[in-house]
């Protein structure tokens, strides 16, 4: 029912009493006259009881205002709210079993990652120092003097060591790759040299 419905209701009902209190006033104003006509008092009184009854029972199917009310509240709420709609917000969230998962999946591919590259370079170095051993083993005289020398230079003073032989790696990359130069030109000369003695 709409706040409309409502109204009409209740009006109705009031007309009904306007009635009613009508149909009381004429009951009365009838009784008055039956007085004057004795024959028919037994059927007017039952008549009259009749209406009486039929008052009383409008009276009792007449609906209860504070429902009405309430119902007319509720409509007009409603009214508003389809007139206004609230926002919605729609929230989005990450669970945090999720994120802890993904932190901890994380941590795992770092320390994997450092496990990987410690295992490689241990591995490099018990290579490197089976070499070693080997030339010292197997090498010429010569060989085992220069592996001594070296031992005893790098015991002394490490650091120097390790400049000098980053200082000879660099020389040897410089060298080859003015190796390298040098026989490109060398083959651009050979066919700059071709060419000419073709013409």
């Amino acid at each position: 029912m709409n706040e409309t419905t409502a109204r009409n209701i209740i009006e109705l009902l009031g007309k009904q009493d306007e009635r009613i209190a009508t149909l009381e006033q004429l009951i009365k104003g009838q009784q008055e006259q039956l007085v004057m006509l004795p024959d028919y008092r037994t059927y007017v009184n039952t008549w009259n009881k009749d209406l009486i009854e039929l008052n009383n029972a409008l009276r009792q199917i007449k609906l209860p205002a504070k429902e009405i009310m309430d119902l007319k509240n509720a409509l007009s709420e409603n009214t508003m709210i389809r007139k206004n709609p609230p926002e919605i917000r729609h929230h989005h969230y990450v669970p945090k079993v999720l994120i802890i998962a993904a932190v901890f999946f994380f941590l795992l591919v770092v320390a994997c990652t450092a496990w990987y590259r410690e295992h490689s370079s241990v591995k490099q170095y018990q290579a490197t120092d089976i070499k070693y051993r080997l030339l010292k083993i197997e090498g010429n005289a010569e060989l085992k003097r220069l592996l001594h020398k070296t031992d005893t230079i790098y015991m002394r003073d490490p650091e120097l060591v390790t400049q000098m032989v980053i200082k000879k790696e660099e020389d040897l990359k410089l060298r080859l790759e003015l190796t390298r130069l040098a026989d490109e030109k060398e083959a651009e000369a050979k066919n700059l040299r071709q060419k000419a003695s073709d013409k």
